[in-house]
């Protein structure tokens, strides 16, 4: 009888950790590169919930510089996907790197708000000032140094046209490339005049006396798309299932956040630390799974004008039927 038990348990035993196997195997590991942003709230909300297991995925986040970084990792191996601005990624596609973007991110939110700069506030970057610094408008930031997290980027190309438009000459501006977190104590410790700073960097400059001369991204293109997640092509062909499931879990993330305001307030809050008073004057992103086609024929023609494309992308192939 105490033999028949052992083996009876044994037995039990076996089929428990051969079960276990099973599910450990079909946890298909994704190597994701991000930037530090609260726009990837979805992704963290997703790996919080427990969302992307239930799709079978062990999704890893790994903090890159941006999309300079992040498109070479992704080509490189060392990620299967990567999260970028759509202006990088139009410039892969157009170099003729296989690259499909599979899930929009986000696109340029925006508030109406009395007493902001045209009477609204976007939660996407605007320019900042020192309050004491003298600067009022586009033709006093002529020979100064204003920091943007990368040259040649929407970012860069906003203040550019915003200045241009405002009869100041962009090309008499000293830029400086700086990423989104330094911004505070570069324009705070004055090393840089002007910051073109996203959330939550702007709301807590202004917090503490920095002056908004404008909401660039606004100003150039209300809800303007801004970013996507993307992945080698071969890849997606060869991982179907992991590319709907990690599409549904994101999606599932960014749709919970733009309809629970309280719960995205304080996972923002847990993941950056920021005080919740500084949090209430966050205008918040768009969360858009879908690529806007008539957005990505805006940044086309922008990017032909500053000389970043030469030939237009093939937006048929760039746009994963996921996205569409």
């Amino acid at each position: 009888m105490r033999s028949k038990s052992f083996f009876t348990v044994l037995g039990l035993l076996i089929c428990l950790f051969a079960k276990t196997d099973i599910v450990v195997a079909e946890a298909k590991k994704i190597k994701l590169g991000i930037i530090s942003s609260m726009n990837l709230l979805p992704v963290w909300l997703a790996q919080e919930k427990g969302w992307y297991q239930e799709v079978g995925l062990d999704v890893e986040t790994i903090e890159m510089k941006g999309g300079a970084t992040i498109l070479p990792a992704l080509f490189g191996g060392s990620i299967q996907i990567g999260f970028s601005n759509v202006i990088s990624i139009m410039l892969a596609q157009s170099a003729g790197l296989d690259i499909k973007i599979i899930c929009n991110n986000h696109n340029e939110g925006y508030t109406k708000k009395a007493g902001e700069p045209r009477g609204y506030a976007t939660s996407t970057p605007g320019l900042l000032v020192l309050q004491n610094s003298g600067i009022r408008g586009p033709k006093d930031l002529e020979g100064k140094k204003i920091a943007v997290n990368a040259i040649k980027n929407i970012d860069w190309i906003a203040v550019w046209e915003w200045l241009e438009k405002n009869n100041a000459d962009p090309k008499k501006v000293i830029w400086v490339e700086t990423d989104f977190p330094k911004m505070i104590p570069a324009l705070m410790g004055e090393k840089v005049d002007a910051v073109e700073a996203g959330e939550p960097q702007k709301a807590i400059l202004r917090s503490q006396g920095a002056t908004l001369l404008v909401n660039t991204l606004y100003d150039l293109r209300p809800g303007l798309i801004i970013a996507s997640f993307v992945a080698k092509e071969d890849w997606i062909s060869k991982n179907p299932n992991q590319v709907q499931g990690f599409v549904s879990a994101t999606v599932k993330g960014q749709t919970f956040l733009n309809t629970h305001p309280e719960e995205r307030d304080k996972l923002l809050i847990k993941y950056t630390k920021i005080s919740p008073e500084i949090v209430k004057n966050i205008t918040w992103p768009q969360w858009t799974p879908k690529v806007d086609l008539e957005g990505m024929h805006f940044l086309i023609k922008l990017c032909q004008k500053h000389g970043l494309l030469r030939k237009s992308p093939d937006l048929d192939s760039l746009i994963d039927k996921a996205a569409r």
